[in-house]
Formats: structure tokens, C-alpha cells, sequence
């Protein structure tokens, strides 16, 4: 996976992370949202429903209020991004670092921007400084997203190194626990690969991409009996998923010699479990 395909995984985490930043600011101030930061939120809202056009004017608004808002910036370069007009899009979100330099949704997706342009170097720098900014209430995202990116290098030591940090913060963060079942299924340690899946499943719904995975992992081990157990969940639950559909077109004896693939559907926005 280049990193360019990164963009459907990673814009959704960083949203959540602008919506954590304006909602928790006017409870630090223990006061109500001033006019700006209440543009911003209704902004986001509005990008959250697909209603771009409502959203640029909002956060349009939000900048005429308060020019120097390092949110507002952030969200209308995410606005920009999905509206497909990158220059646009990387002119807000630098505007927003050089008015905080410390923002760590700003970070996090401006870093996300030069991931998805083919600049994982860059981006790694930044996820980083996000990673270790104080400010940051999710560190363990920017590891995360340090991980998927170089990924797309494709350097899986780095990346495991990421998601092994992810996890320290917090444990249960299903995205790194699957990311590194996949790494360790693809360097032959299936052991360690179902141990990880089973830490992912203590945690997190099943989705067809664990569910094939540990078909997989079964036939990997020669533990037919696990292998059926996941094919049967798979094509009971996701009967007309892409995986179930490639599970069926294979005997099991050819599970194991199918790689463990990274692509953008690893984060999938109708997929709650991620």
C-alpha cells in the first residue's frame, strides 16, 4: 500500500480528534463556547454529515469571528482535503501550526496530508511531534498513525515499533493490536499473531478483515478446527463481504500461503470496531 491510500484510514481518527479539542475547551474554561469555537463545532458537525458547502461556510464564519483560531484553520483545511482541493487544504493547515505550533489536531492532520502526498518521511516527523506534545489528549493515535504510515514505505519494523508504543498508552486500542496480528502473521509467528488477534477480539467487534484473518492464522498453525471456526463466523456474519466471497473461492489448504495485505479498508467508516 502507498501511502497515498492511507487518506479513508486516517481522516477519520484525526475529526475526532478536532471534535475532542473544541469540545473539551469550553470545559476547561468552565464557561460557554464563544461564538467562534460554537462555528467551529457546527463546522464539524456539518463535515460529519457530508455537507461540505455548510461546513466551509460555517467555518468561514467561525474565521471572521476569530482570525487567529488554530481550530478553525485545522477544520477548514480537513474541509478543503475531502473536498479534494489539496493546495487549499495544506495552505489552512499550515496556517493553523504557525498560529499554534503545538496544536495537536493541526499536527496530526497536516502530517496526514503529506502521508497521503507520498511524504511518509514528513509525516512520520510530525505524528511524532504530535505523539510527544503534552498538549496532545491521544498520543497513542499519532503512534498509531506513525504506524499505517510507514507502512506505506513499507518499513514494519518502525510500524510495529509505533503500535507497541500505542499500546502502552493505552492497551486497548484495537487498531495497533490488529495492525500487529497482521505483522507478525506475515513474518511466519503465527503464535504471536493469534495472540494478538484474540487481545483485538477481547476488545472490539469481529469485522470480516479479523474474521478472515483468523482463518488464516488457523491454517497457518494446522488447527483446522480454528480455521473453520473463523470461515464459518465470517460467512454467517459477512455473507456478502469481499472476504467471505474470497474465502469461499479458496480451499482451506491455500489460506495460508494468502498474505496478510495492508490497504486503506483496514479503517473502514461503517465499521465501528476500529
Amino acid at each position: 500500500m502507498t501511502p497515498r491510500h492511507l487518506n479513508q484510514w486516517l481522516c477519520l481518527l484525526f475529526v475526532s480528534l478536532i471534535l475532542a479539542a473544541c469540545s473539551t475547551t469550553p470545559a476547561n474554561k468552565a464557561q460557554a463556547p464563544k461564538q467562534d469555537e460554537t462555528y467551529v463545532l457546527q463546522s464539524v458537525r456539518y463535515m460529519h454529515a457530508g455537507k461540505l458547502d455548510e461546513a466551509l461556510a460555517s467555518i468561514q464564519q467561525a474565521l471572521e469571528v476569530n482570525p487567529k483560531s488554530a481550530d478553525a484553520y485545522t477544520v477548514a483545511g480537513l474541509i478543503y482535503n475531502k473536498n479534494n482541493q489539496p493546495e487549499q487544504a495544506q495552505r489552512y493547515l499550515q496556517r493553523a501550526l504557525s498560529i499554534d505550533p503545538n496544536h495537536s489536531a493541526a499536527q496530526t492532520n497536516y502530517a496526514s496530508f503529506l502521508c497521503k502526498h507520498d511524504k511518509p518521511f514528513e509525516a512520520e516527523k510530525i505524528f511524532l511531534a504530535a505523539a510527544t506534545n503534552n498538549k496532545n489528549p491521544q498520543p497513542e493515535v499519532a503512534y498509531t498513525n506513525a504506524g499505517l504510515c510507514v507502512m506505506g514505505i513499507p518499513d514494519t519494523i518502525k510500524a510495529s515499533n509505533y503500535f507497541s508504543k500505542a499500546l502502552q498508552i493505552n492497551p486497548k486500542s484495537p487498531v495497533p493490536l490488529y495492525q500487529l496480528a497482521k505483522i507478525q502473521y506475515s513474518s511466519y509467528q503465527y503464535k504471536k499473531a493469534y495472540q494478538f488477534l484474540q487481545a483485538y477480539e477481547n476488545i472490539a467487534r469481529p469485522t470480516p478483515k479479523t474474521l478472515l484473518l483468523g482463518a488464516r492464522i488457523g491454517e497457518a498453525m494446522q488447527n483446522p478446527q480454528l480455521a473453520y471456526q473463523y470461515r464459518n463466523l465470517l460467512t454467517q456474519q459477512f455473507p456478502n463481504s469481499a472476504e467471505a466471497k474470497q474465502i469461499t473461492a479458496v480451499t482451506p489448504s491455500n489460506l495460508r500461503q494468502q498474505p496478510a495485505a495492508y490497504d486503506l479498508h483496514d479503517y473502514n467508516p461503517e465499521d465501528t470496531a476500529y
